[in-house]
């Protein structure tokens, strides 16, 4: 355990891959609330099996009293949030982590309606006006998510509790068709025609720039779908954006290619990916797009 008043000027602690177990992440904990590490930035305690309590770390003051810890990284825990001690502990904690500007939630068999209760609960979406949200890297992949997890974050993005997003990573998990992105989808284009709304997507979103959405079974109709809010403009202020291995066939993702480079607006986008792992990604990249595309977006 790390002694009080111990690494006064440590800035980044990372235990990755070392076991800790239940007792070795409770021990972090219960050091981290005392007064050690003051200057403690960034937490990494990522493929730990640290399984239930690495939830109490989250439902523990511990964020809350550390204002300049913006960094945690919780990955590959085994963390479940659909047994009834998960459910009991986040039902009657006051979740507090609006200081954070990096969350990593991945791996974890989070399930879609326990992740829904989780971010609920820590991210509500009526709040006090003084209750902010400073994340801006969020990232929940292979994380058995779904329909009713990402209409939620879409739910945070058209109310404006994100507005310091810039990367969002919901890669390997379980959202399905046109509905699973529909509400991320209408957060992107407030005010751009498709979305009634007196705000648009430049306020509510000010400083996203980067959608990762692979490998979930979105199909053909999802990819079509979020090909509709490319051409309408949702995306012109996008530098990375990946759809790939969603489930659509190799002529959609050739329609979806052609009509974003005719159609749409992506004056920023440095990165798009749309074929993944299909073995003629590049053959096909290049075989739809322009020479003058390619040599300002990286596509693949």
């Amino acid at each position: 355990m790390i002694k009080k008043n111990y690494l006064p000027k440590l800035k980044d602690l990372n235990i990755a891959r070392n076991h800790a177990s239940y007792n070795g992440i409770h021990s972090i904990q219960h050091s981290l609330l005392s007064k050690c590490c003051p200057e403690l930035e960034t937490l990494v305690i990522a493929d730990n099996h640290g399984e239930i309590s690495v939830l109490e770390l989250i439902c523990s003051p511990l964020i809350k009293k550390r204002p300049q810890l913006t960094a945690l990284d919780i990955s590959n825990n085994n963390v479940s949030l659909i047994d009834s001690d998960s459910v009991s502990l986040i039902m009657k904690s006051t979740i507090n982590i609006n200081s954070l500007r990096s969350l990593d939630l991945s791996f974890n068999p989070l399930d879609d309606v326990g992740a829904f209760r989780l971010l609920s609960q820590m991210w509500p979406l009526e709040v006090k006006t003084q209750d902010i949200i400073l994340i801006e890297n969020l990232t929940i992949q292979h994380s058995e998510i779904g329909n009713k997890t990402f209409g939620y974050i879409g739910d945070l993005m058209k109310k404006g509790r994100l507005r310091n997003l810039v990367s969002l990573s919901l890669g390997m998990n379980n959202a399905t068709g046109k509905v699973g992105v529909s509400s991320i989808l209408e957060a992107l284009c407030m005010g751009e025609g498709r979305v009634e709304s007196s705000t648009a997507a430049s306020e509510v979103l000010p400083n996203f720039r980067k959608l990762y959405i692979p490998l979930n079974r979105l199909s053909n109709e999802g990819l079509i779908a979020v090909m509709n809010v490319a051409v309408v403009g949702g995306f012109k202020h996008l530098e990375v954006l990946d759809v790939s291995d969603v489930g659509a066939t190799v002529e959609t993702m050739n329609i979806f290619l052609r009509n974003f480079i005719t159609h749409g607006q992506y004056k920023n986008l440095k990165r798009l990916v749309v074929y993944g792992r299909h073995p003629f990604a590049k053959k096909n990249a290049r075989s739809q797009c322009a020479p003058e595309f390619l040599s300002r977006v990286q596509v693949s």
